[in-house]
């Protein structure tokens, strides 16, 4: 055989190696994200535990954390603040209103739309003035079933 000719098979093996290991590890990569996204419950942590700074006062998100993926449309919005406090949670789907207890704890269902939400959770003290806010970015697709 000519030169030209094992030189051309050599280099489309080795081309073919690398794109097989990148599309492999790129594979391998999803996979393991799936796996830790499923075995990842949206629960509430130990009350008083925060994972999001407050806008400007006293509030703490305690779940979703910032970037969480989930598969379904329906999560819940935990967190503490004031004491019976007036909340309203906002996010792509629209508003939801809720109240803190009486320990300052809340959860409150909301729906995500497709792709990336920002859900921003508001304290309202009973004169309707706003006393705090915090945010958070979250990741629904239906992909990860």
């Amino acid at each position: 055989m000519r030169k030209e000719v094992v030189l051309a098979i050599v280099i489309g093996v080795g081309l073919g190696l690398v794109l097989t290991f990148g599309v492999w590890t790129a594979n391998k990569a999803l996979k393991e994200k799936k796996v830790i996204t499923e075995t990842v419950s949206p629960a509430p942590q130990v009350a008083g535990t925060e994972t999001i700074e407050s806008i400007d006062g006293n509030i703490s998100l305690v779940s979703p954390d910032e970037g969480d993926l989930f598969s379904e449309d329906s999560i819940l919005v935990t967190g503490k603040t004031w004491t019976k406090s007036n909340l309203v949670v906002l996010t792509e789907k629209g508003e939801v209103v809720g109240k803190a207890g009486e320990t300052g704890d809340f959860e409150i269902p909301v729906k995500l739309a497709a792709g990336t939400n920002t859900i921003r959770v508001f304290a309202f003290d009973e004169t309707g003035e706003k006393k705090a806010g915090a945010e958070v970015n979250v990741v629904f697709s239906s992909q990860f079933e």
